[in-house]
């Protein structure tokens, strides 16, 4: 008659166990990685994407249609990098076709290893930046310490919003402006920099 409690306690002792030894963790584990991980023709590669889907947030591959978004605001993003740089002091213009970064898609939510999950996974940006609900987040310490550019964004893009298709275009644009600036280690790439940005290629801020 003993045997259902243990077996419930067993399994929460299992969960919190693995939850701790992720926290901090920022990057991908092996089973959240994409098995087909989508390169894009801005130099981006989609490493993961989580979604939310009936309920649930679960791990899918990228379809097409949201491939071919992605393709082109990041084509976008790069192909007027340079001119904004230049006219904003940031620095000279750099060879875009050199740049390289990868890029994660999670919901917008606090469930763990999700974009607000500041309990576990982005346990160390809530101690350095404050725990601030986010949609987008470039990992600056990963670029410079360990050399793996990463970023990460909204994947929420089929919410039941009439601005999220948007908003996920603009987040997008953002992240990889700071990407893009700090791949060339560019001046001046702040928030409001990358929202100026962002408005001028018509996705808002």
């Amino acid at each position: 008659m003993f045997r259902a409690p243990i077996l419930f306690v067993s399994l929460l002792v299992t969960s919190v166990g693995l939850a701790d030894t992720t926290k901090g963790h920022i990057r991908p584990l092996p089973e959240e990685l994409l098995e087909q991980p989508v390169t894009l023709s801005c130099g981006v590669t989609i490493i993961e994407n989580a979604e939310r889907f009936n309920g649930k947030i679960v791990h899918r591959e990228i379809s097409d249609q949201d491939r071919e978004v992605l393709n082109n605001v990041c084509a976008n993003v790069v192909s007027h990098y340079n001119s904004f740089a230049v006219a904003h002091h940031m620095g000279e213009p750099q060879a875009i076709s050199s740049f390289h970064w990868n890029v994660s898609l999670l919901p917008v939510a606090r469930n763990y290893r999700c974009l607000n999950d500041t309990k576990f996974r982005f346990y160390a940006r809530s101690i350095k930046e404050g725990n601030i609900p986010i949609d987008g987040y470039t990992d600056s310490d990963l670029w410079l310490n360990d050399h793996y550019g990463l970023s990460f964004s909204t994947s929420d893009r089929h919410s039941r919003s009439i601005t999220a298709p948007e908003n996920f275009k603009t987040v997008f644009a953002h992240e990889i402006f700071h990407a893009v600036s700090w791949f060339f280690g560019m001046s001046n790439n702040t928030e409001k920099t990358a929202e100026d940005f962002t408005a001028q290629l018509g996705y808002g801020r």
